[in-house]
Order: C-alpha cells, then structure tokens, then sequence
C-alpha cells in the first residue's frame, strides 16, 4: 500500500498580508500560540499522514530555520522552488521527487476545515465511489464573494464560472486529494486546473460536506483579523477545541469581558510574543477590535 502523503501549498508571495507579508512567510503567522504551518502539520498526523511535504519559495530560509528548530522531524521534507510554479507546478514539481504513486492530500497554507471527520478518508470514499482522478472539498460562499465558482453535476466538476448572481454557491476550498496514478508529468510552473485537476480531460470529483463543517481563511490581512475575533468568541467552534488541545489556544489568555487575549486592553488581541520585533505590527478591524503580531 502506497505511503499516505500531504502536500501544504507554502510557496506564496504574501501579498495580501500588507507590509508584514513581505518580510514574514504568512504559513508562519500564528493563529493564537501556534503557527499555521505548525498547526496544519499536526492536524495531518491526527488523520494519519505518514509523510508531509511543504512546498517553499518566498522567504524560504525562514520557513526552512523554522522546521529545523520547531518541527524537526523526518517525515516533514521541505521542498524548495528556485522558481515559483504556482499550485500545479508544486504537484508535478514533487511527482518529480519520486511521489509518484497513490494518493496526496493537498492543503493551502493559509486556510483550515473542519469537517468533523477524517478529511482525507471523506475524500478518498468520494474518490472510490465516483471513480475519480481527483476529488475536490468545496464551501459554500454568499452570493456577493468574490471567488469562482464550482458547476457540479452529480458530484462531478463541469466547469468554473465566475461570480455572479446566478452562479452556484460552491468554490474550491483548497483542500483536495489527487490520485497520482493518473498524473501526467508537466515541467515547470502550471496551473492546477490546467494541469492536475483538469476537468476537460479527467473525471474530477467534488465532495460538499453533508454535515456540519467549519472554514476558517485567514488568507488576507483582513481575514487574518475576523478569524481571530470569531474564534475569541466561539466557544462552541470545532476549531476552538482543535487548538485549545493543541496548545495554539491558552484558555487563562482569554478575557470574555475586555474580548482580548493576552491583554487587558479591550478589544485586543495580541500575539506579538510570536515576533522578534521591537515594534509589534497592529492590525484593527472595522469594529476597533485590533490585532497585534
């Protein structure tokens, strides 16, 4: 049986961080206590991976000096780009590797699921059920969002239309298995949908959870800021529990009266313990609410 394997899409710019974006990697922006490089590569082992790769470009050393010191572990390989390739690149970039057999998990740095269970088991049942080549997670998005949208029938990816409002009310989450056996090995940068989840020439599944999930993006510097203010105040949220337990979240840190964190200024959240810096970058919200890196 093919090793299990995870790619963590980490090559990005960061250009939707602002000014601290380019000088920061964004998988190393702390969600609370804990990285989301860190955070995604232990919730990978929870679901049974057995080797994880990250693929790297944008300030590279830093991401590199980071697993060496917190991560440190064999099974987690680094997989650096001279030249970034972009999401299918990245793929075909590791197929290159020798991954060439079985399934892999894909998973964007900067956004989490929670699905209430085993993500990369939902996806391969979706996958054998349908006999497909790839099986893609998709959420749901309001009608006014921004993002392309996913045309299913029966399960099964037709097209990617833009945003409008008639267009269906799923997009691709960034979350994804890929069954290798059938990828054909492209050199170079690509795209994924051109070249490893390509609709028009390979059966390409689409799996909605049935029931009750979370998504958490903490993709822009804006999205950054009302994640954190969401799960300050979400108690309920599977993705609160995930990393209380982890230790990315420390309950005594918590201040319900003054919505703060680490702080006893109100409307504060504040990570800036996470940084070597002098002078702590501050983000703040349209409500006032202000996050502090």
């Amino acid at each position: 049986m093919a090793t299990k394997c995870a790619l963590i899409l980490a090559a990005g710019f960061g250009t939707r961080m602002g000014e601290l974006g380019k000088t920061l990697p964004k998988p190393l922006w702390p969600v609370f206590e804990m990285a989301m490089l860190e955070i995604h590569i232990l919730t990978l082992k929870e679901m049974g991976i057995e080797k994880i790769f990250v693929n790297t470009h944008h300030q590279a050393d830093v991401i590199h000096k980071f697993m060496d010191e917190v991560i440190d572990e064999e099974d987690v390989i680094c997989i650096h780009e001279d030249e970034i390739l972009g999401s299918g690149g990245a793929i075909h970039n590791l197929y290159s590797r020798g991954v060439t057999k079985g399934r892999l998990f894909i998973q964007n740095a900067d956004i989490f699921f929670e699905t209430g269970t085993n993500t990369y088991e939902l996806l391969s049942q979706s996958m054998e059920s349908k006999s497909t080549t790839s099986e893609l997670l998709a959420v749901s998005v309001g009608p006014s969002t921004t993002y392309n949208r996913l045309l299913v029938e029966e399960g099964v990816l037709r097209d990617i239309v833009p945003p409008s409002s008639v267009a269906p009310t799923i997009t691709y989450s960034g979350v994804g298995l890929i069954d290798l056996d059938y990828l054909n090995y492209i050199a170079g940068q690509s795209g994924f949908f051109s070249t490893v989840a390509n609709f028009q020439k390979t059966k390409v599944g689409v799996t909605s959870p049935t029931q009750m999930y979370e998504y958490w993006d903490f993709g822009t510097k804006r999205e950054y800021l009302n994640s954190h203010i969401k799960l300050l105040r979400s108690e309920k949220s599977s993705f609160r529990s995930r990393l209380e337990r982890i230790g990315a979240i420390k309950k005594t840190k918590i201040n319900g009266q003054l919505n703060s964190y680490d702080t006893q200024e109100k409307d504060c959240i504040w990570l800036a313990q996470k940084r070597k810096s002098t002078e702590p970058y501050v983000y703040q919200g349209s409500d006032g609410t202000r996050i502090v890196i």
